[in-house]
């Protein structure tokens, strides 16, 4: 009896044992085992079942800092390796509109990215915006990086994007990659076959996009789609500024021309002349209406003064790194505005006097400026004379409306020659001829003051009383780079901001790097102390 009772009690219990499934768990419980688990872990559990597929991806892009992608957004920094991936397999992610992805600085892993992107914004049924970076220190390019590779695996990435409606594309990337580019010797017309390799398929397992490389193909240039409709461009990365990718910038830019409205290059290298003037002579852009162009190397002038003429409808310009022809001041005056429709500049003097003067000159013109930045010539080995500020500030001066301004100080030199400047300044303030303080006097315009230096600033003390006697009626101030730990001034950062609170009368807000300070409340402050010490103090006179 005992035997038999015994074989039953068994025959239960393997019943109950294989009816228990991992499924059967609680929600909790099955998260709390997910998060112990790690990458790869993570991405095999997700392929076992429906089920957990979900949860598994879910729990990874958590424990790893991704924002969940299902809102429609990728932002991925310093990702894992097993992110893309993921996303791959990740089937409930059906849309994903905003990409921005920093690649590896992993050269071969950075190129894999690159391939496993591509195979995820092509199960996608539209792309918005793109954004992608690559990292300042890469390892050693040469020895893993192909660059008939690179070229079709990077720019098919781009292809991809733009066809899919991309209307934001942004790349940022290191000369490094430029570098190497310049010492490959020109592809060959024709390649030999190597049987071994085989083209990628497109499983989600590593491998290398080498894979996929066929070398019996022959030469011949990659274009971007056609008619695409891109509105904004952003080139932070000379590599698409340089050979191979040189044509293919250019003919996408052509390729977009009916739509792009905003075109932001920022190049750091230096390039010839020439070559400037063939890529902005070849771009024609009739919608343009915001231009972002900087370089550390000089741009023509007279190639800027041609670009401009063809984009006129220009309303936001940002230069920096052209040319200021030598011998030549005041600049060649303009009959006609260049940009008739300017509201905001940004630019050395020599261009901010040739352009603003245009507009003053013409009666017709609508003065729609707001927004004026004064810079130096940044990049440049010679020292920068700031009297030249002058000269723009009597442009701002002319202006009937309320003026955003502001000023960018290069104290990367030293400050000496800033100094000498506000010095000056003071000096003619002080003086009893009138006639000196012409341009200064007239100041009353500007509301809004901003000031940047591009490293922390010691001599604070003549600052504030400057702002004051400069710019009466501003309203805001803001200083960016003035006060850091490192930065030890004669006067502390409390003793400052009371010195403009009582020299900026106007002025109601004060922003220093991080810090803000209200500017009334503190005036409030400072009449309610004076008035109760002023209180005090007839106290004490009326008991004596």
């Amino acid at each position: 009896m005992k035997t038999l009772a015994c074989r039953t009690s068994l025959r239960s219990y393997s019943r109950i044992r294989t009816k228990f499934k991992l499924l059967d768990l609680p929600t909790e419980l099955l998260l709390d085992i997910a998060e112990r688990l790690d990458n790869p872990t993570l991405l095999s559990l997700s392929r076992t079942c429906h089920n957990l597929h979900s949860l598994a991806l879910c729990t990874f892009f958590a424990i790893n800092d991704i924002p969940d992608p299902r809102s429609g957004s990728l932002l991925a920094y310093n990702a894992p390796l097993e992110t893309l991936p993921a996303l791959r397999i990740a089937l409930f992610i059906q849309k994903l509109e905003h990409v921005t992805y920093y690649f590896s600085t992993n050269v071969e892993r950075m190129l894999r990215e690159v391939h496993d992107l591509r195979a995820l914004i092509s199960r996608m049924p539209s792309i918005r915006t793109v954004s992608l970076d690559i990292p300042l220190y890469l390892g050693y390019v040469p020895q893993v990086l192909n660059p008939e590779v690179w070229e079709k695996e990077f720019l098919g990435l781009l292809n991809l994007a733009l066809e899919k409606g991309c209307y934001a594309l942004s790349v940022e990337g290191r000369e490094k990659l430029v570098k190497f580019y310049s010492k490959q010797v020109t592809k060959p017309t024709k390649r030999r076959k190597n049987p071994k390799r085989k083209r990628l398929t497109g499983a989600v397992r590593h491998r290398s996009p080498m894979d996929s490389f066929d070398e019996t193909q022959e030469d011949s240039p990659i274009l971007p789609p056609r008619n695409i409709k891109i509105t904004r461009v952003s080139i932070y990365s000379d590599m698409l500024l340089e050979p191979p990718f040189f044509d293919w910038t250019i003919a996408m830019l052509d390729s977009g021309a009916s739509t792009i409205t905003t075109l932001l290059i920022y190049s750091t290298i230096h390039r010839p002349q020439k070559t400037w003037k063939y890529f902005l002579d070849a771009i024609k852009l009739p919608r343009l209406s915001s231009l972002d162009l900087v370089s550390c190397a000089s741009i023509p002038f007279a190639t800027v003064h041609s670009f401009l003429t063809h984009h006129s409808h220009i309303k936001t310009f940002d230069l920096l790194g052209a040319e200021v022809p030598k011998g030549i001041w005041p600049p060649p005056p303009l009959t006609i505005p260049i940009l008739p429709h300017l509201q905001s500049i940004s630019a050395p003097p020599f261009y901010l006097v040739w352009i603003l003067n245009s507009l003053l000159l013409d009666k017709e013109a609508p003065q729609n400026v707001t927004d004026i930045a004064i810079t130096p010539n940044y990049g440049k080995e010679e020292a920068f004379d700031y009297g030249l500020f002058d000269n723009a500030l009597e442009c701002v001066a002319a202006f009937p409306r309320d003026i955003q301004l502001s000023l960018h100080l290069d104290t990367s030199r030293g400050d000496s020659d800033i100094y000498d400047w506000f010095e000056e300044h003071m000096t003619v303030m002080d003086d009893s001829d009138p006639s000196k303080s012409k341009v200064i006097s007239q100041l009353d315009n500007v509301d809004r003051l901003t000031i940047y230096f591009s490293r922390s600033w010691r001599r604070t003390e003549m600052l504030a009383d400057w702002v004051g006697m400069l710019f009466p009626n501003v309203k805001m101030i803001r200083f960016e780079g003035l006060l850091t730990e490192m930065a030890v001034s004669e006067l502390n950062k409390t003793e400052f901001v009371g010195r403009v609170m009582m020299t900026c009368q106007k002025a109601a807000w004060l922003y220093m790097d991080e810090e803000t300070s209200d500017l009334e409340q503190l005036r409030r402050d400072f009449e309610i102390e004076i008035s109760a010490k002023k209180g005090k103090g007839s106290r004490k006179g009326g008991s004596a």
